[in-house]
């Protein structure tokens, strides 16, 4: 049987020691939630970084048919046409050139930052965009080769 001092030492003590755990809980929470923030925030930046680098490889493969085309034109206006087409190839050429370094950068700045998801998708990805900055600086040796085709196509 409780005596009438005891009671409140018992009742102050479990009260205690149930605020203690629900702090400790607290406290592990929040370190699985600050933990998952960052885990979904390094995933953002993978996922942007994917999305960018996925664009800049359509926007090459859409462009491949221009680099590759061997229309030198039927007549005046259509060379015309071409070198101006080839012309706007060209300045979107630089452009994504510029694009493609800075996928490059995003994808070491990822590994460097010793990122929690994706790592080997990250060295395949910036393996990947070297190869299409590679392709990208082909391009366009063959557009000055193709521009200077075109401006001397001889015209009947």
């Amino acid at each position: 049987m409780w005596t009438g001092s005891t009671l409140p030492i018992l009742t102050f003590y479990s009260l205690f020691v149930s605020q203690s755990e629900m702090e400790t809980r607290f406290d592990d929470l929040s370190e699985k939630s600050s933990h998952r923030r960052q885990r979904l925030l390094d995933s953002n930046k993978l996922f942007n970084f994917f999305r960018e680098a996925d664009e800049v490889e359509s926007w090459i493969a859409e462009k491949e048919s221009i680099a590759n085309s061997d229309d030198y034109g039927r007549d005046l206006e259509h060379v015309e046409t071409l070198l101006k087409k080839f012309e706007d190839f060209t300045r979107d050429l630089v452009t994504s050139g510029e694009r493609i370094a800075s996928l490059t950068t995003q994808a070491q700045t990822l590994l460097d930052e010793g990122h929690s998801d994706g790592d080997v998708s990250c060295q395949v990805l910036a393996c990947d965009l070297h190869c299409l900055s590679v392709c990208l600086s082909v391009y366009l040796s063959v557009g000055h080769w193709r521009f200077d085709n075109l401006n001397r196509s001889d015209l009947p």
